[in-house]
């Protein structure tokens, strides 16, 4: 049996000051005094949003009811749009009060968990510094704003010795799917059967094993053997979830991200014979007609970029959630294309969905990367998250299947050297209608800046008195992209002149998805990258620009001779 937290912050936030605007449309006739009187000290009301009559007195919950909306929610726009908002069957919705120095008694309310498949959330709008919701003997502050599940079917009470009362929204909904997802980030499991039968546990898998070694038939020995591997996957999935988890968070600090990314590197190292890292002379970058694709050893790499890491990582996770509501029906088809070694990017996320509900196809250049990968699924007993594994370039690739998330992050600075652009061309039109690219849109912009220094070639920018000139490059995959269209600023006059302690520098900005981004040196990929010319810039000087595909992609600039 898994012990799920009985009290959860899920990761939603409102505005309060719209709470707090809808809250002021209840006249004092809306309040309903609690009828248990036995059940409180001083003031406890309600007030219902959605009731069973549709009454806005009518203030008693039961479930699985049918429930309408009260005349009180239909004046209140913003709690409306939230209730919308909300992708699973909504029962009693009711704001509660509990009046300056009231108290409401220890007490249960039967079914109201997730386990029971009901969640009773709590959004607070007012409140003081001496409220406290104690659950099971111990005390929570609830901010206002914030959501929260609280397992209501554990014993509670709530105390309110402040001098102003205490008003949460409730709502009362159906555990589905949607709602599931976010109560998972928060570190909720669903209770499993993990080793395929119910009387076979954590604390006596060993035991099984050993007993099933001293039978000694090819049955016993078979079924040994499988709760061997089941028993180290489940581990190796533990220890991967405790990671993924810091990731995840959007409250960890910089410090604990950069540690969790070098130890999500370390884990994928552990599940290979040999680590990628010792194959340097093995594996070789390839170079194509459309740019560089990185060697299994480097590509590995790459995960210890760790904002690189982080962000692309929450960017996924949230466009699955996301896609999982515009296809309810239907099961996600995942294009991974230049997975490398360790699919980064979706397989440490893989334990949060439903093999049922998405499945991913691989898709590398190199032979090496996919075989490494392919022990890494393995090792974690993923290979029914795996359509496919796919050894092709993936700027020549053409998909069969109908694909509702692209995701390819082959990329350098000013995209610089790496196919990204050219893969980007291939696979845009090959995703579905309504589907989602990662990323979704990279813009390289010309600035300049002054007090830098260069190193390897690009330059880091000490102060932020950067200058934005304009747009070169605008890749946007919610809009048709042709080769022919990539320049978005072919060529810029510059308005001004610039003396030698200015530098003009490409900056790349990438929009990952949603508000996960990724800007001005926050990662390799973000490193300003230095344009060499032959004399400073002046006013009336014309820069022209176009992108080279072939080879060592890059944009080629100069500056335009007047006779040109």
């Amino acid at each position: 049996m898994i012990n799920n937290p009985n009290f959860l912050e899920l990761p939603f936030e409102f505005n309060i000051e719209k709470l707090l605007s809808d809250l002021k449309l209840i006249n004092k006739n809306d309040w309903v005094n609690h009828p248990n009187t036995q059940a409180y000290d001083g003031a406890w009301l309600i007030s219902s949003l959605k009731s069973i009559s549709g009454k806005t007195r009518d203030i008693v919950a039961i479930e699985n009811q049918e429930y309408f909306d009260t005349p009180l929610l239909q004046k209140m726009n913003y709690i409306q749009t939230i209730l919308e908002n909300f992708k699973t069957k909504i029962e009693a919705v009711r704001f509660m009060k509990l009046g300056a120095n009231s108290k409401i008694k220890e007490h249960c309310d039967k079914g109201s968990s997730f386990e029971k498949g009901y969640a009773r959330l709590h959004i607070p709008i007012t409140t003081n510094e001496n409220t406290h919701f104690i659950l099971e003997g111990k005390k929570y502050k609830l901010k206002v704003g914030s959501c929260y599940y609280i397992d209501a079917n554990n014993s509670h009470s709530v105390i309110n010795e402040g001098d102003k009362d205490r008003i949460h929204l409730l709502i009362d909904c159906h555990i589905n799917d949607w709602i599931k997802d976010f109560f998972i980030i928060g570190g909720f499991k669903e209770t499993l059967h993990l080793y395929g039968n119910k009387d076979i546990t954590d604390k006596n898998v060993d035991e099984v094993i050993k007993s099933l070694r001293i039978l000694g038939d090819n049955n016993s020995l078979k079924l040994a053997e499988n709760l061997e591997i089941t028993k180290y996957s489940i581990n190796k999935k533990d220890e991967l979830k405790t990671i993924i988890d810091i990731l995840i968070n959007k409250k960890s600090t910089d410090t604990n991200l950069f540690k969790a990314s070098l130890l999500l590197s370390v884990f994928f190292q552990n599940c290979l014979p040999t680590p990628i890292i010792h194959l340097n002379k093995q594996t070789q970058d390839t170079f194509m007609d459309s740019g560089v694709a990185l060697s299994a050893s480097n590509a590995a790499d790459c995960i210890n970029d760790y904002m690189r890491t982080t962000k692309y990582i929450r960017a996924v996770f949230d466009a699955i959630t996301d896609l999982h509501q515009k296809f309810k029906n239907e099961k996600i088809h995942i294009l991974y294309a230049g997975c490398g070694p360790y699919g980064t990017l979706i397989v440490p996320l893989l334990s949060f969905f439903d093999p049922s509900k998405i499945e991913v196809t691989f898709l590398d250049i190199h032979q090496t990367s996919l075989n490494s990968l392919t022990t890494i699924i393995e090792k974690l007993n993923y290979n029914q998250f795996v359509y496919n594994y796919i050894k092709e370039n993936a700027t020549q690739y053409s998909s069969t299947k109908k694909n509702h998330l692209i995701i390819t992050e082959t990329m350098s600075a000013a995209f610089e050297k790496e196919p990204q652009v050219s893969i980007t061309l291939n696979l845009l039109p090959q995703l579905c209608d309504k589907g989602i690219f990662i990323p979704q849109k990279v813009v390289i912009g010309l600035e300049v800046a002054k007090n830098t220094y260069i190193e390897r070639k690009n330059i880091i920018i000490e102060n932020t008195d950067a200058i934005h000139l304009c747009n070169i490059i605008d890749l946007d995959t919610n809009n048709e992209i042709t080769n022919t269209d990539i320049i978005k600023t072919k060529e810029y006059k510059i308005k001004k002149d610039f003396n030698k302690t200015f530098i003009p520098y490409f900056s790349t900005t990438i929009f990952i998805y949603k508000n996960h981004m990724l800007k001005g040196n926050e990662c390799s990929l973000n490193l300003p990258m230095e344009l060499t010319l032959k004399s400073n810039l002046s006013k009336n000087d014309i820069l022209s620009f176009k992108y080279e595909f072939k080879n060592r992609p890059k944009i080629i600039y100069k500056i335009k001779e007047e006779n040109e």
